[in-house]
């Protein structure tokens, strides 16, 4: 595979690429970012969502659009928003692919269901940009998407991962807590994985009760701690209904 383009995110993605790699700088302590040790204590390994969002912006960023859509997919397939609001992008600007906006309208819809500002935002401009039949084309090729990839059918599939590498590391000998528990960091010669992130020496710890915090494996306080991330407080459910046509309310 071979390329001389680069495709550079503009600027508001630029953002989405920072957020991507935020948790190798959070700051001990912080609520909204994961701890740098975390990460290289295999945290990515249970957490398809953020780890294919990851190899998606690496792989745009290094010029192969294909292989991040590839990728942006797989962490859409697990309910990850700003994956989601990736491939909106990557259709309406046509990036490595022909333009196709009103497939990029249908996913920044999924990206803005659970009410992100940010994202929100892009959809509704998106929309007011799309001519009448390229807004009819929008709801007909949404609603598959949004049946596939929106929360109702991602949410479950992400929870069930959690769950699972959860059970894999702690087993039932630790009450799921991970209460005095080390966990020896891994490094790319000891056959772990650190997807670019910072690389701690070998023989260097994390507490089992900062790795095995709810926030990073149940799932709803990892949604809400998303949401928070995001700028969204949790406070109820909401469903998202497929998008209806409004009737034109001017009389003609």
């Amino acid at each position: 595979m071979t390329s001389s383009t680069r495709y550079l995110p503009a600027s508001w993605l630029s953002a989405l690429l920072l957020l991507a790699l935020l948790p190798s700088v959070a700051a001990a302590g912080d609520d909204d970012y994961i701890d740098d040790k975390v990460i290289a204590a295999g945290y990515l390994s249970h957490h398809p969502d953020l780890r294919h969002r990851i190899d998606g912006m690496k792989a745009l960023d290094a010029g192969f659009p294909r292989d991040a859509m590839t990728a942006f997919l797989k962490s859409a397939k697990f309910a990850d928003k700003p994956a989601q609001a990736m491939l909106a992008n990557i259709y309406w600007e046509g990036i490595g692919t022909k333009v196709d906006r009103p497939r990029g309208y249908a996913w920044m819809d999924i990206a803005a269901e659970r009410g992100y500002p940010d994202f929100l935002g892009w959809r509704e401009r998106y929309w007011e940009a799309l001519s009448p039949e390229e807004q009819r084309e929008a709801i007909r090729v949404g609603q598959p998407l949004m049946d596939q990839y929106g929360d109702r059918a991602s949410k479950p599939r992400i929870a069930k991962e959690l769950k699972r590498g959860k059970r894999r590391q702690t087993g039932s000998r630790i009450g799921g807590s991970g209460a005095g528990v080390q966990i020896k960091l891994v490094s790319p010669s000891a056959g772990g994985t650190t997807s670019g992130f910072l690389v701690h020496a070998m023989g260097t710890v994390i507490d089992g009760e900062d790795y095995y915090q709810a926030k990073y494996w149940n799932p709803e306080e990892y949604f809400a701690w998303q949401d928070r991330q995001w700028g969204v407080e949790n406070t109820g459910h909401v469903d998202v209904q497929p998008l209806e046509r409004v009737p034109d309310q001017t009389g003609d």
